[in-house]
């Protein structure tokens, strides 16, 4: 008889479950296959993020670009090309760039003179255009711990600033040449950016402005025009520029210089040919579209990126310097992330004052996928089309729906990647970029209404009196309905009063006021009937 081995006690314990058998391994293994799940699922994701979001780019934008889904070059979106004898190229010009000359720095070489010169802070612009007599007591007031009259501080200020003469003579004398754009357009992306030094274009924005202001203060009228005529030529120069912030600064400029057209207007300082010289200069500023600009702004932004942050190491460092904050569009935190990070100490939301990020909010930027900005790119783009470049919305309806969809962005989601990134608004540049094209229309206006009674003896009543002797045709108001003209009227003093409805739509019968969703976009000589400038600033 055959006897059975005896079983050994493992043989007759049942099996062990999966997870008793998983925790019998070593904890350092099981750790780190805890991790390499959760970096494989983060790669997943990441990857799923970034092919769907290039994906969808190239597939949305091979009607709108090219076939290959990318961004024309600056080079094709420019339409004045620089040459050889252009202003950019002329020596004067280039000296002043890279500051050998002192216009690069007014300031210091008034105050070698005039020790207590100083910018006026301008109370007075917070009206747009038209600059109120009340509201102008403190334009000419340029020096501190003095008591002058404006008279005194227009001879004092143009004493000391007379060393500069020769500097604005060679100034006037460049921006007589032919206009195009900066040769930087064809450049690198780091050229594009520091090329031009805004900061003393706008100084010299200013001096022009005051010492126009000056000259008429002292009825040195014919020198006061040769101050405009500079400003003009040089907004003309800037317009032709590719990107946006060009087109801001020149708006600057030529929005500076409707206080020195309005005063020598108002005191009646210009004859005929002078003012003819004047409307001339301005319907030579012809700005690009708002769409074509778009479209080149587009374009830099998409060199920008291949160049500075296409990549995990490119973007560390871009996020590091202080270029990040001269480029757009900027990726910044929507309260999820900004809620999240205040649960460290060290993280903050990304600055915008210049300082370099920190080490947390940087890694959190470079780390993002590409895709995530390729669609947010297309939701700019879409959101663009549909709101602000939509010819069938009024032109404030445009903005607002623009802000509203930008609003719905940053509401929590993390399924939509869009809400990641905050898009950058267009808006506020349309609105601005809208008023300056107005301002243009409505100077040149004011020009022939004033050429109309030196020829006269009186301002014309109605607009078939200007038009089409004095003015072309009748502006159109872009505030307003489309088809409706700008409004034209008689003061209690049979002085012009030239206006637009403004942003808010509504004919207020021209009278101003400081809230955009109140009064008129308004230029006229006195104020309405019981109106005062506090009451302007209510």
């Amino acid at each position: 008889m055959t006897q059975t081995a005896p079983q050994s006690e493992s043989d007759t314990q049942p099996l062990s479950s999966p997870s008793k058998r998983w925790r019998q391994h070593p904890w350092w293994v099981r750790y780190l296959t805890y991790l390499g799940a959760f970096l494989a699922l983060l790669i997943a994701t990441y990857a799923f993020f970034d092919i769907r979001g290039r994906m969808r780019w190239k597939e949305y934008f091979k009607a709108d670009l090219n076939s290959d889904g990318e961004w024309p070059s600056l080079s094709e979106l420019i339409k004045d090309k620089p040459t050889d004898d252009c202003f950019w190229n002329d020596q004067f010009i280039q000296d002043l760039i890279a500051s050998r000359v002192d216009l690069s720095d007014i300031e210091s070489v008034i105050r070698s003179t005039e020790p207590t010169f100083e910018w006026t802070s301008q109370s007075s612009t917070k009206v747009p255009g038209v600059l109120w007599p009340a509201a102008q007591k403190q334009d000419l007031s340029l020096f501190t711990g003095a008591t002058l009259t404006r008279t005194e501080a227009a001879e004092k200020f143009l004493t000391a600033s007379s060393a500069l003469q020769p500097e604005w003579n060679q100034l006037r004398s460049s921006t007589l040449k032919p206009a195009t754009t900066h040769p930087w357009t064809l450049g690198s992306v780091d050229e594009m950016m520091r090329a031009i030094p805004f900061d003393v274009f706008l100084k010299i924005q200013r001096y022009l402005q005051i010492t126009a202001l000056a000259r008429i203060e002292i009825g040195e009228n014919d020198l006061a025009l040769e101050d405009a005529l500079t400003s003009l030529e040089l907004s003309r120069q800037l317009q032709h520029e590719g990107l946006l912030i060009n087109h801001l600064v020149c708006s600057s400029f030529l929005r500076s210089l409707y206080q020195v057209l309005w005063e020598g207007t108002n005191a009646r300082v210009w004859n005929d040919s002078q003012l003819q010289k004047l409307d001339r200069a301005l319907s030579q500023i012809q700005t690009d579209s708002f769409r074509e600009i778009l479209e080149r702004e587009s374009a830099f932004s998409s060199s920008y990126a291949k160049e500075k942050v296409d990549g995990f190491f490119q973007r560390w460092d871009f996020y590091g310097s202080d270029m990040a904050w001269k480029a757009e569009p900027l990726v910044v935190f929507p309260p999820l992330v900004t809620e999240f990070l205040s649960f460290f100490p060290s993280a903050s939301p990304v600055r915008s004052s210049g300082n370099d990020l920190d080490a947390l909010n940087r890694l959190f930027l470079a780390s993002l996928p590409k895709g995530i900005s390729m669609e947010n790119g297309i939701f700019s783009h879409r959101l663009s089309k549909r709101t602000l470049l939509n010819p069938s919305l009024p032109l404030a309806e445009r903005i607002d729906r623009e802000q509203d969809a930008i609003d719905a962005t940053l509401l929590p989601d993390l399924r939509d990647p869009r809400r990641i990134e905050v898009v950058i608004p267009y808006g506020p540049y349309l609105r601005f970029y809208s008023d300056s094209q107005l301002w243009i229309q409505i100077a040149r206006v004011a020009l022939a209404a004033e050429r109309y009674r030196i020829s006269n003896g009186e301002y014309p009543e109605e607009w078939s009196d200007l038009v089409p002797e004095w003015l072309p045709e009748v502006p159109e108001d872009v505030w307003a309905n489309p088809g409706t003209k700008l409004r034209y009227q008689l003061d209690a003093d049979d002085r012009p009063v030239i206006y637009s409805v403004g942003e808010n739509g509504v004919d207020d019968g021209g009278v101003p006021h400081n809230a955009r969703e109140k009064g008129d976009l308004v230029w006229r000589y006195s104020l309405p009937s019981g109106y005062t400038v506090d009451d302007y600033l209510k």
